[in-house]
């Protein structure tokens, strides 16, 4: 997909539009900065996987993942 946020979402007027799209571009590069030093130094994929689930963790702390407390019936099959 390539088109601007601001039209995805249908904003009007040009200084909205900027300031969307650039508030936008801001936030993924600056994620993507921090996920990017966050798995230099990791020697495998599993270690790069629990770097990046930490970086989202501390960005995004409502979408933690809760603790299970029953087994997963699907997970049996």
């Amino acid at each position: 997909m390539n088109c601007r946020p601001s039209d995805l979402l249908h904003i009007s007027g040009t200084v909205r539009r900027y300031c969307l799209d650039r508030a936008v571009w801001m936030f993924g590069s600056t994620l993507d900065s921090e996920l990017e030093r966050a798995i230099d130094s990791c020697k495998n994929e599993k270690e790069m996987e629990r770097a990046r689930n930490r970086v989202f963790d501390r960005w995004f702390p409502e979408h933690k993942m809760a603790p299970a407390i029953f087994k997963d019936p699907a997970a049996l099959m």
